[in-house]
């Protein structure tokens, strides 16, 4: 794998995985929850990027990174809710999914979840607009640039065989043979001797 694909699969995997965890972190916070140390937040954000590496590996479309961010949310927002009990904060599960009190089994009341819902889902929408919306205007960039370069040095960007522009098309050989006269295929002609 050549240089240039190995950081455009890096900053497709980057650029998933940041979007994710940010979304994520923020409808936490935002939900009620505490904010997450910065140790665990990192741990998380390297496991996202392991993760996005197989979908980076394509140009980013909206429906698998769509599908993808919302999984990526889910684990994440599990994953801080855990630590805030393991560690013992004062978050109940009806404070952390919104403004409310908490029913009798400590479980969240339906209506408080939406407010932190509505925030995954808003955020994983936008988020997931912008990181498709930048990944297609790299590309337009490089291919300009690949074309730019190409004219500015005389000589092919890519090596052969990896051209991103389509050849140009040449003419049948069937009509280039009847427009010099040669015929292509076919039994000897008899000629008036």
């Amino acid at each position: 794998m050549r240089t240039v694909e190995r950081g455009v699969l890096l900053a497709r995997a980057l650029a998933t995985s940041a979007m994710t965890l940010a979304v994520a972190t923020a409808a936490h916070v935002a939900g009620g929850g505490q904010p997450p140390p910065l140790l665990l937040l990192g741990l998380l954000g390297a496991l996202l990027l392991a993760a996005a590496a197989p979908l980076a590996r394509r140009s980013l479309r909206a429906a698998p990174l769509l599908a993808w961010a919302a999984a990526g949310q889910l684990v994440v927002h599990l994953t801080l809710s855990r630590a805030h009990l393991a560690a013992g904060t004062a978050v109940t599960l009806a404070l952390h999914h919104g403004p409310g009190t908490a029913p009798a089994h400590g479980g969240a009341h339906p209506t408080t979840v939406v407010p932190m819902l509505a925030a995954h889902v808003i955020g994983t929408v936008v988020g997931v607009a912008l990181v498709v919306a930048t990944d297609r205007s790299a590309c337009a960039a490089r291919r300009h640039w690949l074309r730019v370069w190409t004219v500015l040095v005389g000589a092919p960007a890519l090596p052969e065989g990896r051209i991103l522009v389509a050849p140009r098309r040449t003419p049948r050989p069937a009509l280039s043979a009847v427009v010099l006269g040669v015929p292509r295929r076919g039994p000897p002609v008899l000629l008036n001797a």
